[in-house]
């Protein structure tokens, strides 16, 4: 074996991601407690380590973390002296008052820093991620189970000068969502309480059983119909951003049916057992849709009628004893 098939063996080996727990240590710049919100950049340095954390629940709607990389400018005289590292199986959660750790090598890659490079971490099964030339995809299959995980760059040659570690490397992580989002449609009537009857729903013609509850759609303009058991209807228009959830308050414009009342003073009114006031009877009200007996008594005098409501109608009833004239 020559020398020359040597040292590149020994480059090889070394190179190689073991299995085995590493020590870790370096002051952590920063801790990313993941937030679907939006990015977040972390200032470092060489051999400094940057943790990522990802909550107990995530939105059904993110796919991968994407990790950009870049440098201050000293950095680009050194290209391929340096290597970002990750590490899972971390044996304490990543935090700014620990400096050492122990964990297990997951990925490795030279840096260039001629440019920014990107890293995508996915973390669904069902991921559509893919690598471009600025971008490097860590693993095909989903890592959410590796998390935490905890960043680092550090030297691969010797001969590096010291004012080189005073230079900034900057991490920035922001989250890839499919191309969809979530919509969530609470309906009101006009006292902004939730409609007590049955509602349907269509979105660009296509029939929704319930959205009351979020619900995944694509991302885009959307046409939305809601309707009444009664007949009331509206459209609405709304666009939906890959990643949004957005909870949407309508009201409706429930027209109920009403009621007019005309009788005589004196006479007592009843609407399904109930008595209706003086000032009641004064104007029109609404009433509930459906059936409704209304009763009238003056005296002994009693009479009752049925009758059936629906939205939109508008009912005057007109009371007056009938006066018998018989000549005997």
């Amino acid at each position: 074996m020559t020398k020359k098939t040597l040292l590149i063996l020994l480059l090889f080996l070394n190179f190689l991601i073991p299995l085995s727990s590493e020590n870790i240590r370096g002051p952590v710049a920063g801790v990313v407690e993941f937030s679907e919100a939006g990015w977040k950049t972390i200032e470092a340095s060489v051999e400094s380590l940057v943790g990522l954390v990802l909550p107990d629940h995530i939105t059904p709607l993110l796919q991968g973390v994407k990790i950009t990389v870049s440098a201050d400018s000293g950095m680009s005289v050194y290209r391929n002296s340096f290597a970002l590292y990750f590490y899972k199986n971390l044996d304490t959660a990543p935090s700014t008052e620990v400096s050492a750790y122990k964990g297990t090598q997951t990925y490795m890659r030279f840096m260039d820093f001629g440019k920014p490079v990107s890293f995508i971490i996915p973390l669904s099964e069902s991921h559509t991620l893919s690598p471009d030339r600025a971008t490097f995809l860590i693993s095909e299959k989903n890592k959410k189970g590796e998390f935490p995980l905890m960043m680092t760059i550090l030297p691969i040659t010797k001969g590096i000068p010291d004012d080189v570690y005073d230079q900034k490397v900057y991490y920035k992580i922001e989250p890839v969502f499919f191309n969809k989002g979530l919509l969530q449609v609470n309906v009101l009537n006009n006292e902004g309480k939730p409609v007590d009857e049955p509602l349907y729903y269509q979105i660009d013609g296509k029939i929704f059983e319930d959205l009351s509850n979020l619900t995944i759609l694509d991302a885009g303009l959307h046409s939305l119909q809601i309707r009444t058991e009664s007949g009331v209807e509206d459209t609405l228009e709304f666009a939906l951003s890959s990643g949004q959830t957005m909870i949407m308050d309508h009201i409706i414009q429930q027209q109920y049916p009403t009621l007019r009342i005309d009788t005589i003073e004196g006479m007592k009114v009843f609407l399904d057992e109930k008595p209706i006031s003086t000032e009641d009877l004064s104007h029109s009200m609404e009433i509930l849709p459906g059936t409704h007996i209304i009763r009238f008594e003056i005296g002994d005098y009693q009479l009752s009628r049925e009758f059936t409501a629906e939205m939109q109608d508008s009912f005057r009833i007109t009371m007056i004893p009938e006066i018998l004239l018989e000549k005997q």
